[in-house]
């Protein structure tokens, strides 16, 4: 067991630390406790390429206290698949709480979620579209994953844009203009929005499956 065995060090150091907890875990149980998003991805990095399974858990507080033990990853390290799931559940709160005419409740609910679907459209571009070939604050280049780095058709990137674009309309990140007043999306509007997103990840992955399939002559 080990407490954030990586306190301090610089990230080459890092790397090395993830191959040879890796490797230990080969014969035996190793738990990881750290609060390092960067070696947490070399840890899952190395366990992969070893084909080695792994459980991910986080803490977080609950009723004011800490330490639940909650499975998975928190909302920022979570993939757009598990982003997905959460904001399909979230849209189903969004709806029984839901107004005829919306309260300001309900208007913060919605906005929210659409600050969530946001961050998970810009998810797939990293992470689907770029095909992970760069991530953020990791310390190389995967040239392993450029041949899934297949860019995106204009029709892709039509799509893509149009949901970021629904998304910085009713996001609370940007003020609205107080006279204007204008409406925003209902809860099913959300629902739609957010299967038009899940079937543009389908499409870029389905591409991409065309694209990189060996050519067996």
């Amino acid at each position: 067991m080990f407490d954030d065995p990586v306190s301090s060090l610089d990230h080459w150091h890092r790397e090395k630390i993830a191959v040879r907890l890796v490797e230990e875990s080969k014969t035996r149980q190793v738990i990881v406790f750290t609060h390092d998003a960067v070696f947490l991805n070399d840890l899952q990095s190395s366990a992969n390429r070893e084909n080695i399974s792994s459980e991910i858990f986080h803490l977080e507080w609950n009723s004011n206290i800490p330490g639940r033990c909650v499975k998975g990853l928190p909302w920022d390290l979570k993939s757009a698949d598990d982003r997905f799931d959460k904001l399909e559940k979230e849209q189903r709160a969004i709806l029984e709480d839901w107004n005829s005419i919306p309260n300001n409740d309900n208007v913060q609910s919605i906005r929210r979620a659409y600050s969530w679907l946001r961050a998970t459209l810009e998810r797939i571009v990293e992470k689907e579209i770029f095909a992970d070939v760069i991530f953020r604050f990791r310390s190389y280049v995967d040239i392993k994953k450029l041949d899934g780095a297949m860019g995106f058709t204009p029709n892709e990137c039509k799509e893509l844009q149009r949901l970021v674009q629904r998304c910085h309309d009713v996001t609370e990140a940007h003020d609205a203009a107080p006279a204007k007043q204008s409406a925003i999306p209902g809860p099913t509007d959300l629902a739609k929005d957010i299967a038009d997103a899940k079937q543009l990840l389908v499409t870029i992955r389905n591409r991409r499956k065309v694209v990189t399939k060996p050519t067996i002559v």
